[in-house]
């Protein structure tokens, strides 16, 4: 994700002919710039709007990392969302709140950036070849901080599928999903059967494909997802706790009728595992540096970054302008599929094959 700073803004809106704002609020990003900043995209969004935009010094935050943060808050508020970047605070404490989360986010990037910015760089630094670095006690707790994590994480995911799963049921069903998820069906361009193509013409293939030097990294530090063993780890504890509370919600909503209620749970569970990629994310940047150069840390795991020979994609345009019967041959047509979308993003887990019965 880019490193760019860049101010997160809170822009409201006021009726022209009245006081008072409305409850809908844009939370939204301007990169770093000597020409734009949050001031600038009020105008911009102005246009169109029947309502007087306005921001405040108050209702905007420098940050590293802007493009991160503003993420964070977009899932965190998930339940208030309401449309592209508006969400609805249903007081003005809410907003408070919300900008002091965004100031909260902005300082702890102030300390994470560097860590990003260094361990982006070690990324690009192929290891050091049977290299083995012996981890300070800090490494082997940041370990146990990432495997948490991701333990975490998973149990959001199962939950989140299984969401998804229902809002299928519900699509299949034709009970109507407007304003929950966008399921558009998306035509498949023809496949182009590469090994085919290989294993029939092995000289055509080398001409129109060529060999490239990658380079390739797998993080296998701190690897693997744990629940820890001590039941009194307290945010682990109250991770549980409020995943139960989901998933009771969940289990209460009869589907396919009332298939809407569940967008609550859903966006719950987005905050929720929003707050939990925050500190993966920041442990993993810390274990890589902890693994500087070196292939491993020794009893957490391997960093390889090499360079590998692959060969890249067949130049199609150019086979099928020189060699169009042969090109021909080898094309297929791949399925029609669903893809699901929530607010504008495509669902993980969200994609199937078009059913037979669903008209496309």
């Amino acid at each position: 994700m880019s490193q760019k700073s860049g101010e997160i803004y809170f822009m409201r809106e006021r009726e022209f002919l009245e006081d008072g704002f409305t409850r809908l609020v844009k939370v939204g990003l301007v990169n770093e710039s000597k020409t734009r900043d949050s001031y600038v995209r009020r105008k911009d969004h102005q246009t169109g709007n029947p309502r007087r935009l306005v921001i405040s010094n108050d209702l905007i935050v420098k940050t590293h990392s802007v493009s991160r943060v503003e993420s964070q808050l977009h899932k965190r508020f998930a339940t208030k969302w309401i449309h592209g970047e508006w969400f609805k605070f249903d007081n003005d404490q809410e907003l408070i709140s919300a900008v002091s989360l965004a100031r909260e986010l902005s300082e702890e990037m102030a300390v994470f950036q560097p860590i990003f910015e260094r361990y982006e760089e070690l990324q690009k630094t192929p290891h050091v070849v049977d290299t083995t670095v012996v981890p300070s006690p800090k490494a082997v707790e940041i370990a146990k901080t990432r495997k948490i994590s991701k333990w975490k994480m998973n149990q959001c995911d199962e939950m989140l599928k299984t969401i998804v799963d229902q809002f299928w049921v519900v699509s299949d069903s034709e009970v109507d999903l407007d304003g929950v998820v966008e399921i558009v069906i998306r035509s498949q361009t023809r496949k182009f059967e590469k090994e085919d193509f290989k294993k029939d013409w092995p000289d055509l293939y080398k001409k129109y494909t060529q060999i490239n030097s990658t380079l390739r990294s797998s993080f296998r530090i701190g690897v693997g997802a744990t629940k820890p063993d001590d039941d009194s780890e307290t945010s682990t504890n109250e991770f549980i706790v409020e995943l139960n509370k989901i998933q009771a919600e969940i289990d209460e909503i009869p589907v396919p009728n009332s298939a809407r209620l569940l967008i609550k749970p859903y966006q719950k569970l987005l905050g929720l595992k929003a707050q939990v990629e925050w500190d993966y994310d920041y442990s993993q940047a810390q274990l890589g540096i902890e693994c500087d150069t070196n292939y491993r840390l020794e009893g957490l795991g391997t960093w390889r970054r090499e360079w590998k020979d692959e060969t890249s994609p067949v130049d199609q345009s150019t086979l099928k302008t020189e060699q169009k019967n042969i090109y021909d041959r080898y094309q297929s047509k791949k399925p029609d599929r669903q893809i699901m979308f929530y607010n504008g993003q495509q669902v993980k887990k969200g994609t199937r094959e078009v059913p037979e019965f669903a008209d496309s």
